[in-house]
Parts: C-alpha cells; structure tokens; sequence
C-alpha cells in the first residue's frame, strides 16, 4: 500500500479502538453512560440547575451580608 504513515495510523487506531469497544464490557459500559449523559437536553438542564443553584447562593449570601451589617 501506498498509505501515507498517518492514514495507516489512525486506521491502526480505529482497528484497535473499535475491537475494544465491541468486546470489552466496562468500556461498552462507560461509552452508554458518556452517551446518556451528553445528551443535550440534559446538559441543558443541568446546566440551568447550575446556574439557579448559583444565582440563589449569590444572591442568598448578599442579602446575609446586607443583614448581617445593617445589624451591627
């Protein structure tokens, strides 16, 4: 073959990535997992629980420091 070195490569690559993937069970495990969990709507929704979680601690630990000096 007359395959530059970096074509046989990553077809070495994808060979070997691909027989683990198909017979080795905690990878064929994680790759469901990884799958599940990137799906868009929810890392969507996750991503808005972050941000409320976020905006409440923000703004529930400025009014403490409001009160916290207006009683002083």
């Amino acid at each position: 073959m007359n395959m530059p070195i970096v074509k046989r490569a990553e077809i070495a690559f994808w060979d070997v990535a691909i027989q683990a993937m198909s017979q080795n069970e905690p990878i064929r495990r994680a790759i469901r997992i990884i799958h599940k969990a990137a799906q868009p709507s929810r890392l969507r929704r996750v991503a808005g629980l972050l941000a409320i979680t976020a905006c409440s601690g923000l703004l529930s630990g400025m009014i403490l420091g409001l009160v916290t000096t207006y009683l002083r």
